[in-house]
């Protein structure tokens, strides 16, 4: 790792690449993956992993299925070197309400996700995520 990777200006680049990259879920703009996420991005989130821009779409898309509407909060943010570790919270009202989970706005899901980045895109992603059992009432 270079020293530059730890300028004040590399880690808010690197910081704003991973927001954007939320914003893409929150507005439901996938063609910002096209921007963020590295032709060689891996998602180790998923079995087997996602791979590119497509596999942030697969993801996105997943997820959009089974919510109809999804916001993704990141309640903290740290940026060291290449990496950038975020704490999330995602709220998600559910599709269809036919699984047994009433459509909510309290915090289906809590997370952390820590991302490497070359180049102003994400390389690689891992995450740890707890989901909420929810049931209407």
């Amino acid at each position: 790792m270079s020293t530059t990777e730890n300028t004040p200006t590399v880690l808010a680049a690197n910081k704003a690449v991973v927001e954007r990259f939320f914003s893409a879920f929150n507005d439901q703009t996938p063609d910002v993956f096209d921007e963020v996420i590295s032709p060689d991005y891996v998602d180790y989130g998923h079995e087997p992993p996602g791979r590119g821009p497509q596999g942030a779409r697969d993801d996105y898309n997943g997820t959009l299925s089974a919510a109809g509407h999804i916001e993704y909060v990141i309640d903290d943010m740290v940026a060291e070197g290449d990496r950038v570790a975020t704490r999330w919270t995602a709220t998600m009202i559910p599709a269809g309400g036919d699984d047994g989970r009433a459509a909510s706005d309290r915090p289906l899901a809590t997370g952390i996700s820590i991302y490497a980045l070359a180049n102003g895109q994400i390389t690689e992603t891992r995450h740890e995520v707890n989901l909420f059992e929810q049931h209407g009432g």
